[in-house]
């Protein structure tokens, strides 16, 4: 195995003051779980989540619908085939 280069320690190491706070600093009018929200979260954005799940329910419904539609369309189609394939033949 080859030998591999020995890096120095960096001189100038930035380390965090022994008398931080435990907690995060808080803005004034503000809680802790203002910091953990998501960018862009407000108090009136709870009805958003609600308009997408239901935007995302009508459409897989109208999507089932269709194919529904589509597959007893192919079997009418079907059935014609066979009635006119037994009326030809008989």
């Amino acid at each position: 195995m080859p030998e591999l280069p020995v890096v120095a320690p960096p001189k100038n190491v930035v380390l965090p003051p022994a008398n931080a706070p435990a907690a995060p600093q808080v803005a004034p009018g503000a809680s802790r779980m203002t910091l953990m929200a998501p960018v862009g979260l407000e108090e009136g954005d709870e009805m958003d989540w609600a308009v997408v799940i239901g935007v995302a329910l009508i459409a897989e419904i109208g999507l089932l619908w269709g194919a529904a539609c589509i597959g007893l369309y192919r079997r009418r189609l079907a059935l014609r085939q066979a009635a006119a394939a037994d009326a030809a033949a008989g």
